[in-house]
């Protein structure tokens, strides 16, 4: 009898892992706030292993280490100017972000982008549609979506969660879509990374049924009820029309209406009936909105007093967002950076930024390039997403891409 023998392949293995566990880190509640030195722990276990796994190509890895150098210098540099005034918490911290910086290079380094976006797409189109069902349960059966939390969840904890969905904050249940990260406006940020994935092709057109998984980003992100992700539904609708329309196989013109009318309509019903959305666009006193002008506005009066090396985390830097009635949870991640570790890194993490439209998404057209560097910013201005090693792969990738 002829033995069946079963092939595994190392580099696709490797190519799920680190996918998933980059977006696990990438603060998830249950793996990435929760759990997180186990799935620490867990991501980069899988890190070495890969090195000895898989073939790592030589220029890739030269490229990525260069990028990686300016940054990481940043970051030491920092640490030496204010070992002085930072306390042993926030020496970790910042030691915690170059290790989350490393594992996103590493990542880049293991992974091919189009594994990358493979991948990606799959993992978030699981959690979109995990995440339906769920918000439905929020909405029609409270007394359900509590015995469907943590055991013991009350107004003492922070978060209620399953190992796939947050239900809500401080012993709440949310009528809003979370999927499995600390908030919706979260969610829809990387819902729109698989969105451009999708419509940009960097996953090499090797996901099937993409026009249905489309579908199913769209609604979840409408559940979400996030400001940003409708106003960027709009903005991505004006500038990648085309693409979309290619996607959706839509070349008749009065079809081309039909859609741009119902999504219109769709998106009407959703802002008449989101109480979030208009109490942040026609309420002065709405504490969400207060906050994020506070993040942008006086975020950027303080990365103005940053000079070329910022403010550390220090004290004084702690005081002064206090003194200037800054939150403590700032939003505002690009704004953060720059006044945290100086404008060399602001320029530094915003210029690469720009720079994936063209080289990770390789956008045809000027107007698409702007479009996808604008979405990018404003994700960046409304979470702290920079310290978060999805971020950091998509950065790194990009260095691969032309010569992979």
């Amino acid at each position: 009898m002829n033995k069946m023998v079963i092939r595994i392949n190392h580099q696709e293995v490797v190519s799920f892992l680190l996918t998933l566990l980059t977006v696990w880190m990438s603060r998830t509640v249950f793996f990435g706030i929760v759990n997180q030195r186990i799935t620490w722990l867990v991501y980069c276990g899988c890190i070495l292993a890969a090195l000895f796994l898989v073939r790592i190509p030589v220029i890739r890895f030269k490229n990525i280490m260069t990028k990686l150098l300016v940054p990481l210098a940043l970051f030491l540099i920092n640490i030496i100017l204010y070992f002085s005034e930072m306390s042993s918490s926030s020496i970790n911290a910042v030691l915690g972000y170059i290790v989350m910086m490393l594992c996103g290079a590493m990542t880049a380094v293991l992974v091919k982008s189009e594994s990358f976006a493979k991948y990606y797409i799959r993992i978030i189109a699981v959690y979109c549609l995990i995440s339906l069902p769920c918000i439905l349960i929020a909405n029609i059966n409270e007394s359900l979506a509590y015995t469907l939390c943590q055991s013991g969840y009350d107004w003492k904890t922070q978060y209620g969660y399953s190992p796939f969905y947050t239900w809500g904050m401080n012993g709440t249940i949310s009528l809003r879509n979370s999927g499995p990260f600390w908030e919706p406006g979260a969610f829809q940020g990387y819902i729109w990374i698989a969105v451009l994935f999708l419509l940009f092709d960097v996953d090499a057109k090797c996901t099937k049924h993409r026009k249905t998984i489309f579908a199913l980003f769209i609604i979840t992100l409408l559940t979400t009820q996030s400001t940003t992700g409708y106003v960027l539904l709009v903005l991505a609708f004006m500038l990648f029309n085309g693409r979309i329309l290619r996607l959706l196989e839509i070349r008749n013109m009065n079809t081309k209406v039909m859609i741009g009318v119902l999504i219109l309509l769709i998106g009407l019903v959703f802002l008449s009936t989101s109480t979030v959305i208009a109490n942040k666009i026609g309420n002065e006193n709405n504490v969400s909105a207060q906050m994020r002008r506070a993040d942008i506005l006086t975020g950027g009066l303080l990365a103005l007093k940053a000079g070329p090396f910022g403010l550390g985390e220090t004290v004084t830097r702690n005081s002064l967002r206090m003194s200037m009635g800054l939150y403590k949870d700032d939003s505002a991640g690009l704004i953060q950076i720059t006044y945290t570790f100086g404008w060399l890194m602001g320029l530094y993490y915003i210029t690469s930024l720009c720079g994936i439209a063209k080289k990770l998404f390789n956008a045809d057209t000027r107007n698409e390039r702007i479009g996808i560097a604008i979405l990018l910013i404003i994700l960046h201005l409304t979470e702290g997403l920079w310290s978060l090693p999805l971020f950091w792969v998509l950065m790194f990738e990009h260095c691969e891409r032309n010569t992979a």
